[in-house]
């Protein structure tokens, strides 16, 4: 059960869930944790002891949190583990833990560990595990109904009674707790002093990497990026008036600056007017860009005949003043004699070479 809830959602809201501390039996779960944590440490650093942001920030978060009145405060520390696939997750007393793979990507970037450390924070003070580990235990014995309204679930949840349809109900509901850490860690991060911001970043950040290791595991068991980005919007402005009241200098914050944030549309390609040419373009715009962004645009001819392969492939360059109004990044491709299927996809990137953004890749006849 702890390794189906790392790995790990119901048409229930996350936020309406409240879990007595009498409700269910803490004590072979916190057995079972104490025990992984102890496995996981073998294998990890503590955060403190690399270099870079990461151990800071997450010290800055937690002290952030509101006084526990219970009896059991987590025992709050960040790891950096080098093995283990997930890029990101945390245990029930305090643990989180970082991918070494992940830990690379956000580099030192304070505002982007905020906002990777401040979710899972959320995870532990919101009490996901124990609500995950309700569910489980509800769905092993349908008799188990009187305890699921203890919890405040519908029993109408256990309806199904296949495997199958368990197994998606409870990937349903953990999407539903991964929501709701998104939008709780907007508060946190405003009081701590990470621009809201930083959120969206992340997500963009991990949107670029989708093909990629460092998501492949967390998209699987996580809300897509839009679905992810429309609910925090709820939340968003708040956090960003409590941010601006605590921080009225934000370039003096522990985070600084708000990051460029790019939103790209959908890439458009056709025949130039003079037929020599193909003319491609992407529209986007940007929030919080100061410079002008970098688009790059790489165009690959598919199976060309004559063409080595290693000359399938060619990039181009352009800066693109982008503001909150549409801009637009054009470029115009050379037509080759032998016609071919071409694919495009484009990259976009702040002034220090920060990637910010890319586009689905788009294919069309040359």
């Amino acid at each position: 059960m702890l390794i189906a809830c790392l790995a790990s959602t119901t048409y229930l809201s996350a936020q309406s869930l409240q879990l007595p501390d009498t409700a269910i039996d803490h004590r072979p779960l916190a057995s079972a944790v104490a025990e992984l944590r102890s496995s996981l440490n073998v294998d990890s650093v503590p955060a403190n002891s690399i270099s870079g942001p990461a151990g800071a920030v997450f010290d800055r978060l937690v002290r952030e949190l509101p006084s526990s009145s219970s009896s059991q405060s987590p025992q709050w520390e960040l790891r950096i583990t080098k093995g283990f696939t997930e890029n990101a997750f945390s245990l029930p007393d305090g643990a989180v833990y970082v991918n070494k793979e992940m830990a690379q990507l956000l580099g030192n970037e304070p505002g982007l560990w905020a906002a990777l450390l401040a979710h899972e924070i959320i995870h532990i003070t919101e009490h996901h595990w124990m609500k995950r580990a309700a569910f489980l235990s509800s769905m092993k014995d349908s008799a188990q109904n009187t305890n699921i309204t203890k919890l405040g679930f519908y029993a109408t949840i256990l309806s199904s009674s296949s495997h199958a349809a368990q197994q998606t109900e409870f990937a349903e509901f953990s999407r539903e707790l991964e929501l709701d850490a998104d939008v709780g860690s907007l508060d946190l991060m405003a009081r701590s002093g990470f621009h809201p911001d930083f959120v969206i970043a992340l997500f963009h950040l991990m949107q670029t990497q989708e093909n990629s290791r460092v998501a492949e595991k967390y998209l699987a068991s996580h809300p897509v990026w839009d679905i992810r980005e429309s609910k925090i919007r709820k939340k968003y402005a708040a956090a960003v008036v409590e941010f601006e009241q605590l921080w009225p200098w934000s370039n003096s914050s522990p985070g600084g600056n708000a990051p460029v944030l790019a939103f790209l549309g959908h890439p458009q390609a056709h025949k130039g007017a003079d037929r020599a040419t193909t003319e491609v373009s992407l529209p986007l715009r940007c929030e919080n860009a100061t410079t002008p962004v970098g688009v790059v645009l790489l165009y690959r001819r598919i199976e060309t005949p004559n063409r080595p392969a290693d000359e399938q492939t060619e990039k181009l360059q352009q800066t693109v003043t982008c503001t909150v109004a549409q801009a637009n990044a054009s470029f115009a491709l050379p037509r080759t004699r032998s016609t071919g299927k071409v694919e495009l996809e484009f990259y976009v990137m702040d002034s220090r070479g920060w990637l910010l953004g890319r586009s689905s890749p788009v294919e069309f006849h040359d």
